[in-house]
């Protein structure tokens, strides 16, 4: 087992979140995907020792994800996963960021993302800007 949370609070936090976000963050903010790689050597150690565990739950507390998914990474064999979180504004990327690298060594990308909605949105106005630009 690569990770050993406290499955059912992390869950119930993010069902919360995500009933409670999934609109609103359409009107006040942004969903960026944080993707996140663990060093092996560090990462063994923090799960031997609970730091894992413990960073972890205090991230996902702090970040009240919208989702949140683990696995080994494809090309290194590291640990890693990614949130889904709601951004108001790009300075806050360097708060967000600083959980992973001080609590666990971790890499860290920050990628904007969209729903459906949004997507939606975006195509129904491209009309004008494939004329402009074609």
């Amino acid at each position: 087992m690569l990770y050993k949370l406290p499955t059912r609070i992390l869950i119930r936090n993010l069902v919360a979140n995500r009933e409670r976000k999934s609109e609103k963050r359409r009107e006040d903010g942004d969903a960026r995907y944080i993707k996140f790689a663990l060093p092996v050597e560090a990462s063994n150690t923090a799960v031997r020792t609970g730091k894992l565990q413990k960073v972890m739950q205090q991230i996902s507390e702090d970040l009240k994800p919208e989702a949140a998914y683990f696995f080994p990474t494809p090309t290194k064999g590291q640990r890693g996963g990614f949130f889904i979180v709601e951004m108001q504004e790009s300075s806050q990327i360097v708060e967000m960021a600083e959980r992973f690298f001080f609590g666990l060594n971790a890499k860290v990308e920050f990628v904007p993302v969209m729903s459906a909605v949004d997507l939606e949105k975006g195509l129904s106005d491209v009309q004008n800007t494939i004329q402009r630009y074609a």
